[in-house]
């Protein structure tokens, strides 16, 4: 054998242990730490598009949300229209009533002030009747012709004045 066999022997054997060691502390560490980072991206991918999932299904929940919520206040709105449309009807209700009340109110002190003066205007026409007609005839009336005279007045007034006693 030669020399020159002699290192190619060696050399092939250096190579093959150099080739040992680069694999067993080289090659395989960091292909395992490639695999490594290789699982944690696609475990970094799946995590994002379970989140992306998520997020999809949150808006979806939140437009679903938020269109019932826009439903509740436009039945909130409609139910305080309805409300203060009740409250107006009783509000003027309760007006027209107490307006009929005041009307009838007014009506009766109407009439009652009318039965005043009627009955006051009776008295004074009466008593300026006997006045005169005492003067007419030049005597004083004695009571009794007085209250006479005066009851007979009274009962034809009504109908010469044109009311009701």
């Amino acid at each position: 054998m030669s020399l020159l066999d002699h290192n190619i022997i060696w050399a092939t054997i250096n190579f093959l242990v150099l080739m040992y060691l680069l694999n067993r502390f080289l090659y395989s560490p960091v292909m395992k730490i490639m695999e490594e980072r290789r699982a944690k991206i696609e475990g970094d991918l799946d995590h994002a598009d379970r989140e992306r999932e998520k997020a999809n299904e949150l808006r979806q929940e939140y437009k679903t949300k938020l269109a019932g919520a826009e439903e509740e206040a436009r039945r909130i709105i409609e139910e305080g229209y309805q409300k203060a449309q009740e409250k107006r009807e009783e509000i003027i209700a309760s007006a027209r009533q107490e307006a009929k009340r005041e009307q009838e109110r007014a009506r009766v002190e109407i009439a009652r002030a009318q039965a005043e003066a009627r009955a006051v205007l009776r008295d004074e026409i009466s008593d300026l009747a006997l006045l005169a007609a005492g003067r007419f005839l030049q005597r004083k009336l004695t009571g009794e012709e007085h209250e006479a005279l005066m009851e007979k007045v009274v009962q034809e007034l009504p109908q010469e004045v044109g009311g009701s006693p």
